[in-house]
């Protein structure tokens, strides 16, 4: 079940929110939604330019493993032969901050972990847009609510943490109110200067939640944008139910 949300640029501010929860009560509120099946998701990244016209395709595959103790995620990255070029696990126990594992070629060889804030095989999409880094950032304020194209959403900053470096110093996010899911992410630097900007397109309902179909990733200034497109979803059943 394809659910098209119509996001893209239209926002209005409004009124100071109602919601009693604080930011990172929200925030948290997002990633307990996503599956505690193993799912498996293929896709591309299409690299475009400001006239549409494509300039690179690159497979992605995401293994997140929401049953597993603890819960992680494999980013896979692909040639157009298939092979693989570089692979990131995310490792999350509950609140505990993320253990990252990177490693590159095929087969995989380990090696440092890279700048987060690093672009994915020359896309527009950083490390950090791809693994949503963000949602799990603590100290979160909400600033009030906003309509997303008539979708009202909780609207909050969060600054990066003082362990990770990099362009952003801080994320402002749009939740939506009623599926929880983020709609949309601007990042700004350290002069408030708005620097990169996410938004989703569409979601995959699996279950009673739901995973993100289509994302939309641009950097300002505006050269290039990034499309995440996920082609093909795969559910490991669990005993006693059915394939997906």
């Amino acid at each position: 079940m394809i659910v098209a949300v119509c996001l893209l640029m239209g926002m209005t501010a409004v009124a100071a929110d109602t919601d009693t929860r604080d930011g990172d009560a929200i925030l948290r509120g997002v990633w307990l939604r996503f599956p505690h099946e193993t799912v498996t998701l293929t896709g591309t990244l299409s690299v475009r330019t400001r006239r549409g016209t494509v300039e690179k395709m690159v497979p992605f595959e995401l293994l997140m493993d929401g049953a597993g103790n603890p819960a992680q995620a494999v980013y896979t990255i692909r040639d157009t032969d298939g092979r693989i070029t570089e692979r990131m696990t995310v490792v999350r126990r509950g609140e505990e901050p993320p253990v990252y594992q990177f490693s590159r070629g095929d087969p995989p060889r380990d090696e440092p972990v890279p700048d987060l804030n690093l672009a994915v095989d020359g896309s527009d999409i950083t490390w950090m847009d791809l693994t949503l880094s963000f949602l799990w950032w603590r100290g979160s304020e909400v600033l009030g609510k906003a309509d997303i194209k008539g979708r009202p959403c909780h609207w909050l900053s969060v600054k990066t943490p003082d362990s990770l470096s990099g362009q952003y110093s801080r994320v402002e996010l749009w939740i939506d109110h009623e599926t929880g899911m983020l709609l949309q992410a601007e990042a700004f630097d350290a002069g408030g200067d708005r620097v990169r900007r996410l938004w989703i397109k569409s979601f995959r309902k699996i279950r009673d939640r739901w995973m993100i179909k289509d994302m939309e990733i641009e950097s300002y200034p505006r050269l290039r944008r990034t499309r995440l497109r996920i082609d093909d979803l795969a559910v490991q059943p669990q005993p006693d139910q059915p394939n997906e």
